[in-house]
């Protein structure tokens, strides 16, 4: 037996790597044929492995893949269409190619047979070396494309499972997410209602203290029930907060259309006290019709125009609601297309006291001020509950402002389409 074998790292190649040495099988009973073999077929990138018998063949082709077997007919023991017919049956060698080779004049019968068993050519000896270096050279780069979509489909199918996995990591996480957030709003609502009755209790005693003893003793003491008073009144109003955030998730949103500038209108009327207090030069372009809950954009509106009044400064009050472009405002979200499609975008401007930039994130966080109660009162919550309202809804909100020249809030809604 003369056999020669390297291990060649076939699973390395791809479109813009150099070739590796591809393996390609040569049997033959006579050492001088597989010779003549190898000098026609030398070349840098072929791995030629030689085998003197059928079953040294088999043995080869179970340990490494091969673009393509030429196979001598005529052989002892195993001949060439034996090892064929071996080679075809085997499942991992019956796509291999197999050219037979052979001095003996083949009768149709002899070719009919040789196809049968797998063979794609034969070649008589004395054989054409140019036309035997083409017919090997088509079949190694059928090899070679072959593995290579092999390769590509195998890391195709890593990808698709890794995607998967991460998938169901980030659906575990998400459903773990709210999960939590409703089991902190339940926390929050059972809680807070709880606490009612007993600080409702604190509160009416206190008052009655006030009442009662107020002037019978000394100042301190006056002083100190004042405070608690004033303190469970910021409590229950801070409590009854919590109730309502912990609401606008738990309960179902009335999806249908809406007309913006009757509710603005709305709020407008129901402003109109603080208003009249103080004047405010209100303006509001035509603004479209959404779909989402009329209640609670309601509210959104409300919260933001309050706001817009309740901070303003020493100079004539403005406020301008309209319905803008992504090019018409100055610092679009990041990034620009985070404005679903099918969304119209809000804008309300005022030119009150204005805000640190920087505090563009925690103002929409619940309890979360940026200023004393003494000078402007209220639980600081109404922002995080706008934000609430509007993420229920599908769109954001953000904030734009600079310290003593105004603030203006934009937020998205979805377009009367979506419904």
């Amino acid at each position: 037996m003369t056999a020669q074998w390297k291990n060649s790292d076939v699973s390395s190649y791809t479109d813009n790597s150099p070739c590796p040495e591809t393996n390609i099988l040569l049997v033959d009973d006579k050492p001088a044929n597989l010779l003549v073999l190898e000098e026609v077929l030398k070349r840098k990138d072929y791995h030629l492995v030689k085998a003197t018998s059928g079953t040294d063949a088999l043995r080869f082709l179970l340990q490494e893949q091969f673009a393509v077997v030429l196979l001598d007919v005529q052989m002892p023991g195993m001949d060439g269409f034996e090892t064929a017919r071996i080679i075809r049956e085997n499942a991992r060698t019956r796509d291999i190619p197999v050219i037979f080779i052979t001095a003996k004049s083949l009768t149709t019968e002899d070719i009919e047979k040789g196809y049968a068993e797998n063979a794609v050519d034969y070649m008589l000896k004395p054989f054409n070396p140019d036309i035997l270096r083409t017919k090997v050279s088509v079949f190694v780069e059928l090899h070679r494309k072959t593995e290579l979509l092999r390769q590509q489909a195998a890391l195709l199918a890593r990808k698709v499972e890794a995607e998967k996995e991460a998938r169901n990591v980030l659906t575990q996480m998400t459903d773990n997410l709210k999960r939590s957030n409703t089991e902190l709003e339940q926390f929050a609502y059972v809680v807070s209602h709880d606490l009612q009755e007993p600080l409702r209790m604190v509160e009416s005693f206190m008052q009655l203290l006030a009442k009662q003893y107020k002037g019978k003793l000394d100042d301190t003491a006056d002083q100190y029930i004042n405070f608690a008073v004033d303190g469970a009144g910021r409590m229950r109003q801070m409590i009854k907060s919590i109730l309502h955030y912990s609401r606008i998730n738990s309960s179902a949103i009335a999806y249908e259309p809406v007309d913006c500038n009757k509710v603005v209108d709305t709020v407008i009327a129901a402003l109109g006290g603080a208003m009249e207090d103080n004047p405010v030069h209100f303006t509001c372009d035509a603004l479209p019709r959404v779909v989402g809950d009329e209640t609670k954009l309601y509210q959104v509106f409300q919260n933001l125009i309050g706001n817009a009044i309740k901070f303003r400064r020493e100079v004539p009050l403005k406020i301008h609601i309209s319905n803008p472009t992504l090019n018409q405002i100055p610092e679009p979200p990041n990034p620009p297309d985070a404005i679903k499609k099918g969304y119209h975008l809000f804008r309300i401007t005022d030119n009150g006291i204005g805000m640190d930039p920087e505090s563009g994130e925690r103002i929409f966080l619940i309890f979360q001020r940026l200023h004393g109660r003494e000078t402007y009162p209220g639980t600081g919550i109404g922002l995080s509950i706008c934000k609430k309202i509007i993420e229920r809804h599908g769109g954001q909100i953000w904030m734009q402002s600079q310290p003593g020249k105004g603030s203006t809030f934009y937020f998205t809604l979805p377009g009367e389409n979506q419904c």
